[in-house]
Parts: structure tokens; sequence; C-alpha cells
């Protein structure tokens, strides 16, 4: 099939892809000693703890209740004993987490259930993927209250993206490699979940072998399935690039493409959806892709949720030697957060952590009005032009909209030759003004 993109974008960039360098086994971690379980990240409405310090727990065990369904349950990933309950750093500010000491034996886990969720009603899998904790992956991940449409309401349509186009964020594709079915599997139950109009199927445009393997075994789900095969270039699998070429939808700042009616799902969260449906399990694991150009061994390595950054670092092969002193991403390294402090957990939809070589890099000099960044910005804009505006307090630029057009791709400061923030300056601003105006 024709390109999804074909004359239909501009900007973005092509980067070498290192896909071929991962294992492609999946390596199981070694337990952490601790675990950090913070009650809310990201877009999240903070979960109320059912535990105390002191409190023994088994694996599998509810440790936290959400208020509503824009919060998520939280479960202990490992036996142990609840240590404290306290404030800890995360790469967006200070969040409440349950501090678990590892302790006791694992039980034996149940293999996958026999029960056919064809005969579940729509509304009874909502609540069952809610129930587990079952959450969407990606660098913001969003809580079922947030992903998919309250129950009962049909989706105007499914998107599975099975690839992302920035560096380094191959888990995706490589967990579509080899777990196939099972992600068909998930796909399918999600289409049961949300009852869209169609599926769309999005594959890197070399892969069209991959593609016709995928829809063999999804088999038919009974609506219209659209494959869809693209380029490689960032942000263009991005959630805003995806809706506006798969659905003609404009996502602004804030946001989210269930507030479009749309459901877009990545094929680590359909193998979460298949084990909390199948399996009958708590979302307690995920598999992380650890890569960066600084790492020799590029390796996909199973962890328990919230195990810290620096246990999945000290796994065999994952960090580079005592003379590097890499830059470390939750994410990839264009849209992910860089963290300073290595204690931070690894929360889960974090699908990779990148670690990259310090080059030099100058402070901040003043523009020179290349429009290096206009040329890249995927969605049109002229972040030079808006950045003056900016210095300047134009308001009345500023509430022209365009700046509320910006994805957050960070296209612009990467191809900046004065190194300006200009990404992080327009988040500033509009975190900003949604916090002065409410956010919806």
């Amino acid at each position: 099939m024709r390109s999804l993109l074909a004359g239909r974008v501009r900007g973005g960039l092509e980067f070498r892809s290192y896909v071929q360098t991962v294992d492609r086994r999946v390596v199981n971690a070694s337990l952490p000693k601790v675990v950090v379980i913070p009650l809310a990240w990201g877009r999240m409405e903070a979960s109320h703890p059912v535990v105390k310090p002191g409190d023994e727990v088994k694996e599998g065990q509810l440790l936290a209740k959400p208020a509503s369904v824009l919060g998520t349950p939280l479960y202990s990933s490992v036996p142990g004993r609840v240590r404290d309950i306290v404030p800890v750093s995360l790469p967006e500010g200070e969040r409440e987490a349950v501090i678990l000491d590892l302790a006791g034996t694992f039980e034996r886990r149940a293999k996958d259930r026999t029960s056919d969720w064809a005969d579940m009603t729509p509304e009874k899998l909502w609540k069952r993927l809610f129930s587990s904790g079952v959450i969407r992956h990606g660098n913001v991940p969003l809580p079922i209250g947030r992903f998919l449409p309250p129950p009962g309401r049909k989706a105007e349509a499914l998107v599975c993206a099975c690839f992302s186009a920035e560096p380094w964020r191959y888990t995706e594709e490589l967990l579509l490699g080899l777990r196939r079915e099972a992600v068909a599997e998930g796909l399918r139950i999600l289409v049961r979940t949300v009852m869209p109009k169609e599926v769309h199927l999005v594959f890197p445009e070399e892969e069209r072998t991959v593609s016709r393997l995928f829809v063999r075994d999804l088999g038919d789900p009974g609506i219209p399935v659209r494959i869809h095969h693209v380029a490689r270039r960032y942000p263009f699998t991005s959630d805003e690039m995806l809706l506006e070429l798969v659905g003609g939808a404009r996502l602004t700042w804030g946001r989210l493409p269930v507030d479009e009616g749309f459901v877009i799902a990545e094929p680590s969260t359909l193998l979460a959806v298949r084990d909390a449906v199948v399996g009958g399990r708590p979302v307690l694991e995920q598999v992380v892709l650890v890569g960066g150009d600084v790492v020799e061994r590029p390796v996909l390595v199973k962890v328990r949720l919230g195990m810290p950054v620096f246990d999945l670092l000290s796994q065999e092969g994952t960090m580079p030697g005592p003379d590097v002193d890499p830059m470390v991403f939750l994410g990839g390294p264009l849209s992910g957060r860089e963290v300073s402090w290595l204690g931070v957990p690894l929360l889960p939809g974090v699908d990779v952590v990148t670690l990259l070589g310090r080059g030099a890099t100058g402070g901040e000099e003043p523009c020179i009005h290349c429009s290096r960044c206009a040329q890249v910005c995927p969605r049109g804009l002229e972040p030079w032009l808006l950045h003056e505006a900016l210095g300047r307090g134009d308001e009345r630029l500023l509430s022209g909209g365009a700046i509320e057009g910006c994805i957050g791709c960070n296209l612009c400061s990467f191809v900046c030759p004065s190194a300006i923030p200009l990404a992080d300056r327009f988040r500033e601003y509009l975190e900003k003004e949604g916090e002065g105006h409410g956010e919806g």
C-alpha cells in the first residue's frame, strides 16, 4: 500500500536506525532489593494507599486505590515489607510513593485462564483492564480513564502504532516480533472493549512481511482494517501526527486522542491488555530497552515495576565503562526526560532507557534567524518567531493559537545551532497558561 505520509506532511527528521543492533532476546533482570511505587505520575490522579509502614505484602497485592478512573490501582511487584510512604523525586518533581523492601517468597503464577473473553461485555472488559492497573505505555503513560472512552462508548477508530520513529525507541517493534500472536490477541480484546468503527495498523515502510504476518494473526475483527507503511521520520509516529494522518483530527496542547474519540495503543500496551484479560494478572512488570550510543550491547530487559534505574543499569552489559559519564533519559532522547538521580524508579509505561555520550556543547547563544527550526517543525510553526514573542511578552502573537500547536517533539531545540532550548520554553509557557486557565 502507499505510504500514509505521502504528500501529506512537512518537517520532521529521519534518523539512522540501530534496531538491528539489539539482541532479540528478553533478559530477566535481577530482583531489586528496594522497589519504589509512586502513587501518581504524569497525567494521573494520585491513588490512596491501603497499606502502612511495617505491613508485609505479597506479590500482586493491592497497595493503593484510585479515587476515580483518572487514576489507577497500584500493586506490589514483589513480596516484601512496606518501609515507608514518602515523597520521592521523579523527572516531573516530587510525588508520594510506597517504598518496599524485598522480603518473603514468590508464589507460583497460575497459567492463563481458558475463559472466552469474546463472551464478556465491553463494559466488563473495560472494568477488568482498569482493575488490573493497565495503562497506556509511552513517554506520558495514561491510565484507562485518559486512554479509553468511558465504558460502553464506542471509539471512532483504534490505531496500533507498531513502531516508533524516535531514535532508540525500538521496544514496540521488537516486542511485536517476539510475541506477535499475543499482541494480535490483545488488539482483538481492545476492539471488543472500545468497539471502534475501524482499525489502523501503522508499520515501518520496509516491514511489509511483518505487517502481512500480523494481519494474518489478527484474523477478521469484524470491522475494516487499514494498513499503513510509513517512513521512519520523527515525530510522525507521535499521537498528534498519527491522528492528523489517520483521522484528520488536530490535537492541541493538553488534548488527548480519546478527547477526539480515538484510541492509540502500542504492542506493549496490547500485551498488558492480553495478560490482564487472558491471564487475569495485574500489571507487575514490563520490558524495557536499554540502548544508546554508549551502550555496547543494547538489550531488552524484563523488570519489576518500581525498580530503581541504577538497579537496571547494574545488569550485565547495560552500563558503559567507568570512564563514561552518560546522559540518562527515561524514554527516547528527544521526547523523554533526562534524569540526574539514578534512584528514580522505572515507572509503568516507560519502554526505553536511553544512554547518550555528553558531546562538547557551548552555552546558549542569540538566535541567528537560520530558520532550521521552522524547516523541521511538523506543525509548520516558526519556533524562532514564537520564541522572540515570548521574550517580548507579545500576547497578540502568542494568543493567536499557534503556540498551542506545539507537540513537544524537541526537534527545534535539537537542530538549533545557537543551543536555544526552544521546546522547553514553549512547554513552560503552555504549562503556566494551563495552570492559569485550568486544563480541561
